[in-house]
């Protein structure tokens, strides 16, 4: 084999590939384009609820009014109170008010029920902060009750609970960072590389120019390789590109996220992590680029190809279902199985907790993987049936 016309073969293939206008929207428009799809709803509906927190709501209060709690209420800058004629539902209902506060009296003590319209941000928002100011109001009371009897505050707080995170901020984003960064990785790799592996297999059968290739003097070893380095370098361009625009949006709009979202803006990586998340990124590729290259020498057209990736970026989206079912620390085994070693891993680089073993035994199952996927290729592809029908 020589690896100099295989590269002759990746130089076509890339050629190709920059005038075919499918595969520019899905390499260089897509991965810019998706973070952007999926991380902006996020970011309005923080910014929003954040507004929401901030503007005061307008409650109606009806029922035995307690003069106390009342102004209570009024000298807090979060409400605004209306009166309403009408029925509290359809006061709500109409949006004239986010809840209503209803008193009533069992004796000593004040009985409020809140009504809200939990499909309705303003609404439950509404409903949070009135809680709150209820809350606060009784244990203003009984504070007060207890100071009246001489007694100290402090006797109804007989457990005073203080939670404290011991993890860094920065390790914090690095955990959030690491399993976006892991899914989209997982997803990627199959989206960006499979149009130009559809192309440069299907498509070419399509359009009856694979017949010339063959008879060339190239092997057939030597023109599959060819085909296989431009899969794995548009799907790594891809990569790269989601994973830059992902960055930037938390870098400029870090703002608008909450907690550890916010950490992900100044979030150091370390150069062993760097190499570490390049090796895990490009022996995963491969192993797509793999499965890619095997689906599109099977399939006899462009939009048969295209049917059988279907249920591959299905599989694909499996274990991230399964993520949250996973224990805080998972075993080795774990680390064998392809995607689920992709996302862990690259959750451990970015929280800087690398294990060794977790680390090679990730790359090494990857690299098994794609030799098998590319012997699968490389025997469909020397199958003369599986090539001219």
């Amino acid at each position: 084999m020589n690896l100099r016309k295989s590269f002759i073969v990746l130089k076509k293939e890339l050629l190709n590939s920059i005038r075919d206008k499918r595969i520019i929207y899905s390499t260089f428009l897509v991965p810019i384009i998706l973070p952007i799809f999926m991380l902006l709803p996020m970011s309005l509906a923080t910014k929003k609820e954040m507004k929401l927190k901030e503007k005061p709501s307008y409650i109606a209060i009806i029922g035995n009014r307690d003069e106390d709690l009342v102004n209570f209420l009024r000298k807090s800058k979060r409400f605004r109170f209306i009166e309403i004629p009408e029925s509290p539902l359809e006061a709500i209902e109409n949006e004239k008010v986010h809840c209503v506060l209803e008193i009533e009296r069992e004796g000593e003590r004040i009985k409020a029920r809140i009504l809200y319209d939990a499909t309705r941000d303003g609404s439950r928002v509404a409903m949070e902060k009135l809680k709150t100011a209820l809350l606060e109001y009784s244990k203003e009371k009984a504070r007060q009750e207890l100071e009246k009897k001489g007694l100290s505050p402090e006797i109804l707080e007989a457990v005073r609970v203080v939670e404290k995170n011991v993890v860094s901020p920065s390790k914090m984003g690095g955990y959030v960072l690491g399993m976006v960064l892991g899914v989209i990785i997982a997803m990627v790799s199959i989206t960006g590389g499979m149009v130009v592996s559809i192309d440069a297999t299907a498509g070419e059968k399509e359009r009856k120019t694979l017949e010339v290739l063959l008879a060339s003097p190239l092997t057939r070893m030597e023109l599959l390789l060819g085909k296989y380095l431009a899969t794995i370098l548009f799907a790594l361009l891809s990569v790269v590109l989601t994973a830059l625009s992902i960055l930037f949006i938390f870098k400029l709009g870090s703002e608008a996220f909450a907690g550890e979202f916010q950490a992900i803006a100044s979030f150091p990586i370390t150069f062993q992590g760097l190499l570490s998340l390049i090796l895990i990124v490009i022996f995963y590729i491969a192993f797509m680029a793999s499965i890619a290259l095997s689906v599109g020498t099977f399939a006899r057209s462009f939009r048969e190809a295209q049917n059988y990736f279907t249920p591959i970026t299905l599989i694909v989206v499996l274990p991230v279902i399964f993520l949250q079912t996973l224990p805080a620390s998972p075993s080795i085994e774990y680390f064998y199985l392809p995607i689920f070693n992709v996302i862990l891993s690259t959750r451990e680089v970015f929280m800087g907790t690398v294990d060794p073993s977790h680390l090679s035994t990730t790359l090494f199952a990857n690299i098994f993987f794609a030799f098998l996927g590319f012997r699968v290729a490389y025997r469909i592809f020397s199958n003369e049936k599986a090539i001219t029908r």
